[in-house]
């Protein structure tokens, strides 16, 4: 039921809502931790991309030309 909304995008911007806490971005995506586990591994997300992110914000969709 969340396949039209996965992307990396998708779980990096929960993963960072979070404060990188995978169980409560599992929960909130309704999806079991395992599965999460399986995303960050299929779209190479690397946990401490995810703090190095909280450290210095960046927009997480940029509108190109």
């Amino acid at each position: 039921h969340q396949k039209m909304f996965e992307s990396r995008l998708f779980f990096v911007d929960k993963l960072i809502e979070t404060s990188g806490n995978i169980r409560r971005s599992a929960r909130e995506l309704g999806i079991p931790k395992s599965t999460l586990y399986d995303r960050m591994k299929n779209y190479a997300i690397d946990p401490k991309e995810i703090l190095l992110r909280q450290a210095s914000p960046t927009p997480s969709l940029a509108i190109s030309d």
